[in-house]
């Protein structure tokens, strides 16, 4: 099921949604997913500021799958901030010698 998403509230809906479809309660699925169980509680009221790593995981952990449809770009231009992004990970993971 594909849907269009506009706010955070939404978001938590449909995690808590999908979490009680799976018969799992908030801190049972907190400590199955590796998070804890304010981030649960936080996620599914839809507050704003969150992690994203720990959405992510949350939501990849439930089988919710995240698509983005951007707007034409050009390869190039798309490629340009992977490598950017890729060089930023790289210098933070740079050990001192």
């Amino acid at each position: 099921m594909r849907l269009t998403i506009s706010n955070a509230d939404e978001i938590g809906a449909i995690v808590r949604a999908v979490r009680k479809h799976g018969g799992l309660r908030q801190d049972d699925a907190a400590g199955l997913l590796s998070v804890g169980e304010t981030f649960m509680l936080r996620l599914e009221n839809g507050e704003t500021s969150l992690q994203w790593d720990k959405l992510l995981k949350v939501l990849q952990g439930l089988g919710i799958r995240v698509e983005l449809d951007v707007p034409d770009i050009t390869e190039a231009a798309l490629e340009k901030e992977r490598l950017r992004l890729q060089e930023r990970h790289r210098r933070r993971n740079r050990r001192p010698a």
